[in-house]
């Protein structure tokens, strides 16, 4: 039998973590998305295998990032 940490160490973990969460809430927005590469990217540091913020709330920083340091 496999256990649950073994497989978040396998080189699939990505794929086997979106078996293992159905959905998860973004910390930013609040909204529950289904954990899929869909609405979350892939970061394979983190036990789901996605990022923790979703797509839009990743976009939506990246370009307060980018206005903050042009208006520098």
């Amino acid at each position: 039998m496999v256990s649950k940490l073994d497989v978040l160490y396998e080189p699939d973990a990505v794929a086997i973590g979106l078996m293992l969460y159905e959905a998860k809430r973004c910390p930013r927005c609040g909204l529950r998305l289904p954990c899929n590469v869909d609405y979350y990217g892939p970061n394979r540091a983190r036990r789901t295998g996605m990022q923790s913020e979703c797509r839009r709330c990743c976009s939506q920083r990246s370009v307060e990032r980018f206005l903050a340091k042009r208006a520098l």
